[in-house]
C-alpha cells in the first residue's frame, strides 16, 4: 500500500488473484499427474512459482505485482496440494493415509506459524522486496533440489511402465466418475465445509473485536488456532487408522460444528476468553479435516486410475467455496449489523454436511 500508493481493497487483489489462479490450475495438475511424472510436474510448478516471485519482487506498479502473484499462484497450485496428496495416496496403504496426510498438514501448519514471524521481521528491517527475494532463493536452492530428490515414486518410471501401471490400475474413467452421484455428494460436502470454514477464519478477528476483545487478545485467539490445527492433524490422522476415515471425518465434523457454538459466548462476561479458547481448541483441531480425509474418501469412491484429475476437480469446487466464504460471511455482517446470521449460516452448512458424510459411513458398513 505504501509503495504503490494503493488502497487496502486494491492491494488485496494480489492475494485474491493468487488464490484464484492456484485454484483454477488444480484440475490441470491432477490431469497431468495421471499422465506424466509427478517429479517433472512439481519441479516445473516450483520453477513457475519462483518466476512469479521474481516478477512480483521487481514490479514497479501494482498491476505488475498482481500479475506476478497470478503466476506464483499457478505455480503453487501445480506443485503443492494435489501432487503431494496424490503421491501419498500411491505410497501409503489406505488405512494409514489419514495419518500421513495429517503429518503433512501438521508440518504445513508449523510453517504457517514460523514463516510469518520471520518474514514480518525481514519486511520490517529490509522491506517486502528483500523478503520476496529470500523466497526466490529458498525455492531454487532448497525446494527444487529437495523435490528432485524426494519425488521418486511412482514418477521415475519409463513411459512403458507408466502405461502398464495405468492399464492395471483400478477405478473409473473421468466421465464415468463424474456421473456417480456419490462423487457429487463428496464434492458438495467438501464445498460446504470449506465455505463455512473460510468464512469463520477470515471473520474471526473482526468478530472478536466486535464483541469487545482488544486487537492483541483477538490475535492471540486466532494464533491459537494454528497450534490446535497441528495437534488436530496428527490426532485425527491417528484416529483414522483406528476407526476408518469415514467415522473419523464424521465425528470430527460434529466436534467442529459444536465448537462454533462457543463463539456465541465469547463476548459474555461469564464465559469470555475461556469460550474463545474452547472454540480454538475444538474448531481449530478439526479445521483441516476436509483437506486431510476427503482425498482418502475419494480414493475409495473412484479408485486410483484418475485419482489426481478427480481430486483436482473437487478442489476447484471447494476452492470456489473458499473464495465465497469470506464474501458471504461479510455480506450478512454488513447487511444486519451483527454476526448472528453469519454464524448461524456457518453452523447450518456444517450441519447439512453431516448427513452426506453419514452416507459414506453407511456405505462402508454395507461393504463390510
Amino acid at each position: 500500500m505504501e509503495d504503490f500508493h494503493s488502497t487496502q481493497a486494491e492491494t488485496a487483489h494480489g492475494s485474491c488473484i493468487f488464490i484464484l489462479t492456484m485454484t483454477l490450475v488444480m484440475p490441470l495438475a491432477g490431469w497431468l499427474l495421471d499422465r506424466i511424472s509427478p517429479r517433472l510436474i512439481m519441479v516445473s510448478g516450483a520453477v513457475v512459482t519462483g518466476i512469479g516471485y521474481s516478477l512480483a519482487a521487481q514490479s514497479q506498479t501494482l498491476d505488475a505485482f498482481i500479475i506476478g502473484m497470478a503466476v506464483c499462484g499457478a505455480g503453487v497450485g501445480v506443485s503443492t496440494y494435489i501432487p503431494a496428496f496424490t503421491l501419498v495416496a500411491h505410497w501409503v496403504a489406505p488405512i494409514r493415509q489419514g495419518l500421513f496426510f495429517g503429518i503433512m498438514l501438521a508440518i504445513t501448519s508449523l510453517g504457517g506459524i514460523f514463516f510469518p514471524l520471520v518474514l514480518t521481521s525481514v519486511i520490517s528491517d529490509h522491506g517486502w522486496r528483500v523478503a520476496m527475494r529470500i523466497g526466490i532463493a529458498l525455492i531454487f536452492l532448497v525446494c527444487i533440489p529437495l523435490l528432485w530428490w524426494v519425488v521418486r515414486l511412482p514418477g521415475n518410471k519409463t513411459a512403458v511402465e507408466r502405461s502398464e501401471k495405468k492399464a492395471s490400475s483400478s477405478g473409473y474413467a473421468i466421465k464415468a466418475a463424474l456421473q456417480l452421484p456419490i462423487y457429487w455428494v463428496w464434492a458438495l460436502s467438501f464445498f460446504m465445509i470449506t465455505l463455512s470454514s473460510l468464512g469463520i477464519l477470515m471473520g474471526l478477528v473482526p468478530y472478536l473485536k466486535f464483541v469487545g476483545y482488544t486487537s492483541q487478545s483477538a490475535s492471540m485467539v486466532y494464533a491459537s488456532i494454528a497450534a490446535a490445527t497441528v495437534i488436530g492433524s496428527l490426532l485425527f490422522g491417528f484416529l483414522s487408522t483406528r476407526y476408518g476415515p469415514e467415522r473419523t471425518f464424521l465425528g470430527g465434523l460434529v466436534v467442529n460444528t459444536a465448537g462454533l457454538l462457543f463463539l456465541f459466548y465469547a463476548g459474555t462476561a461469564h464465559w469470555g476468553l475461556g469460550a474463545a479458547l474452547a472454540f480454538s481448541l475444538t474448531w481449530g483441531t478439526t479445521f483441516n479435516l476436509a483437506n486431510q480425509l476427503a482425498p482418502t474418501l475419494l480414493l475409495k469412491i473412484v479408485g486410483d486410475r484418475n485419482f489426481g484429475s478427480l481430486l483436482g476437480i473437487g478442489n476447484l469446487i471447494s476452492g470456489i467455496g473458499a473464495a465465497l466464504g469470506p464474501i458471504v460471511f461479510s455480506h450478512f455482517v454488513d447487511t444486519t449489523g451483527n454476526y448472528v446470521i453469519s454464524l448461524v449460516i456457518s453452523i447450518g452448512l456444517l450441519l447439512a454436511s453431516i448427513p452426506f458424510l453419514g452416507i459414506f459411513v453407511a456405505k462402508q458398513k454395507t461393504a463390510a
